[in-house]
Order: C-alpha cells, then structure tokens, then sequence
C-alpha cells in the first residue's frame, strides 16, 4: 500500500542499519516522507542530555543519505523540540 505522506522521527546521530532501515521502508510507503529531527533543546531537555553530534551535523547526514537514495525530492526534513511534535501541528498527519 502506498501512502501520500509518511512521518519518521527520532535522532539520526551515527547512520546505522536501523536508522536506514526505517527511512527505507518510509519511502517505499510513503509518496512524500517527513523526518523529525531531535534538536539540540530536546535532547537536553527530555533525553537527559544524552551524548550525540549536533543538530546541523545530523541533519547533513540524514541530507546526504536522502540525496544519495535519490529522494531529494520527496523528503522534508523538521526540527523537533518537544515531544509532540512534528504529529500535534502538522494536519496531513
């Protein structure tokens, strides 16, 4: 079944096969892809500021993977800074 619009969430820091993994599977479902990205606030915040790179560095990972899968233009790539989001205010989801 393909679906219009996935959302996937979480760290992304260290690319591993799991994180691959999901990210490959939310684009063979999903027309268009929204990744939530943990920002800096949130893991200080509610992941007792555990160890990882920064957001940026993160973020150009998740970018380089997506542009190497071709998927460029079917991924959105969002901040999150509490544990709601991005599925409380965005409405296709």
């Amino acid at each position: 079944m393909m679906y219009g619009y996935v959302c996937v969430a979480g760290t992304f820091d260290g690319l591993h096969r799991g994180h691959e993994a999901l990210l490959l599977r939310a684009f063979e479902v999903g027309l268009r892809v929204l990744i939530g990205l943990t920002s800096e606030a949130y893991l200080r915040q509610y992941k007792n500021n555990i160890p990882a790179s920064s957001y940026g560095a993160r973020r150009n990972a998740l970018e380089q993977w997506i542009g190497a899968h071709g998927y460029t233009d079917r991924a959105t790539i969002v901040p999150i800074d509490d544990p709601f989001e991005p599925a409380a205010s965005d409405p296709m989801i």
